[in-house]
């Protein structure tokens, strides 16, 4: 009824200034004129990237050699590796983010460690964010990967600034690892973005990155070096 209501008071109204069109067509109409809103920018709503990264692996031991009693430890080396990441807001105050990390070690038994860990953030409208998250880290040469949850802060990029700083810092606390063993996992991520101009939303991205993973039973106990990536914002 209340539709039927408004709609009848619609057509009235329409009738009744039409009626007066003539005699009052100065008169600007009863009816407020949406005001125009100019569009939003790439940036608010979250961004996908890819980086690439030199990297040095150290600490810990060669894994398939615990299993004869004399586990050999594994020397410092080289490594490279690519990340992708995605972050999305899901509401004004909620963010997701998910990331994966490849690392291919140059030395000793020559393996892949990859990572892989989404978060659910709270930001509140800001750039600061905390969260939950669950991780994932594997050794190629190892039967089962190690899984957990954990907590995430992070700093995200402001993409409206030609720079803008970021960062982001994950600890999971316990995860399983060889020999029945469990240990805890760091995640360290910091640098800049540069914002390209334009409504392209493209950027680059340069900073440092840092994984811990503590169990001597297993390597690398540390991955770090230097991230150099591009993406575009959404």
């Amino acid at each position: 009824m209340r539709v039927a209501a408004a709609g009848i008071v619609a057509v009235l109204a329409s009738i009744a200034l039409q009626l007066g069109s003539g005699a009052r067509a100065d008169l600007p109409s009863p009816f407020p004129s949406p005001s125009p809103t100019a569009s939003a920018g790439p940036g608010g709503g979250g961004y996908a990237e890819i980086a690439f990264a030199p990297l040095t692996a150290s600490g810990g031991v060669v894994p398939n050699s615990t299993q004869t009693g004399t586990p050999l430890p594994f020397k410092s080396a080289n490594a490279s590796g690519y990340s992708l990441e995605v972050l999305s807001r899901i509401s004004g105050s909620y963010a997701a983010r998910l990331r994966y990390r490849d690392v291919s070690i140059h030395g000793d038994d020559n393996p892949i460690a990859s990572r892989f860990d989404g978060s659910i953030f709270y930001t509140g409208k800001t750039r600061s964010a905390i969260g939950l998250s669950i991780g994932a880290i594997q050794r190629s040469n190892a039967g089962t990967s190690s899984n957990g949850f954990g907590v995430s802060a992070a700093l995200l990029p402001d993409f409206k600034q030609r720079i803008s700083a970021y960062a982001s810092g994950d600890f999971f606390p316990s995860l399983p690892a060889p020999l029945g063993k469990r240990g805890s996992m760091e995640v360290v991520e910091l640098g800049i973005v540069l914002s390209n101009a334009g409504q392209s939303g493209a950027f680059e991205r340069l900073g440092v990155t840092g994984q811990t993973f503590n169990p001597q039973t297993t390597s690398p106990v540390t991955l770090w070096g230097i991230d150099i990536g591009a993406g575009v914002s959404f």
